[in-house]
């Protein structure tokens, strides 16, 4: 019993680890740029997700992610969840997602905010491995777009950062189900040890009726 209890413990704590929501931080560095003509070193692109395994297979995909966002500019550009808030002003997309420790991190998206006061619009688009685009466009007469090109090259690093997942729904129930197994085996072993006390005694009353 005190194995089975231990062992259903242990699965469950096994499938919490893969379905428990993590986020991972990452830096792109090193890029070509294509008005400068030059490499830049020392030019980068940030960005952070959330997710979760749910299939324990080792892969993060684009409908295990909870939020995906991109620190370009003054503040972060969230690419997964910006227009449930702001539909009328922002559009993003996640157009594919695939992130491994083995692999590691591939993704294509885009944001676009609009400035309906003005009219202008800014966006940005990234294809990992390919090149990632920032640029800008006007309704109005007589102005110009813009646009800034950055080429992925063999010389592009990637570091990433997994921060500790909190304990999901999962664990706390295989941290319960531990819990009550020890009480479990300590109560049994509390009525085993009065059953046995009161045989004992009952053999020792009717054998030896007059001893204490």
């Amino acid at each position: 019993m005190k194995r089975l209890f231990l062992g259903a413990a242990a699965l469950l704590t096994c499938a919490a680890a893969h379905s428990q929501s993590a986020t991972w931080t990452f830096t792109y560095t090193g890029f070509y740029d294509n008005e400068a003509q030059v490499y830049r070193p020392d030019l980068t692109l940030k960005g952070e997700f959330t997710g979760a395994d749910l299939d324990a297979d080792g892969v993060i995909e684009r409908t295990e992610l909870s939020g995906f966002q991109l620190f370009h500019g003054s503040f972060p550009l969230d690419l997964l969840n910006c227009a449930t808030v702001y539909p009328d002003s922002y559009g993003c997309t996640v157009e594919r997602f695939f992130f491994s420790e083995a692999a590691g991190l591939d993704f294509s998206g885009n944001h676009t905010r609009s400035n309906m006061h003005t009219g202008n619009t800014e966006y940005l688009r990234v294809a990992t491995g390919i090149s990632w685009v920032t640029g800008h466009y006007s309704g109005r007469a007589g102005s110009e777009p813009g646009s800034s090109v950055f080429f992925w090259t063999p010389q592009t690093s990637l570091s990433i950062v997994s921060s500790v997942p909190e304990p999901g729904q999962a664990t706390l129930l295989a941290l319960g189900l531990g819990a009550l197994a020890f009480g479990g085996l300590r109560r049994a072993r509390r009525l085993r040890y009065t059953v046995g006390f009161r045989l004992s005694r009952a053999r020792h009353d009717r054998y030896h009726p007059l001893l204490p």
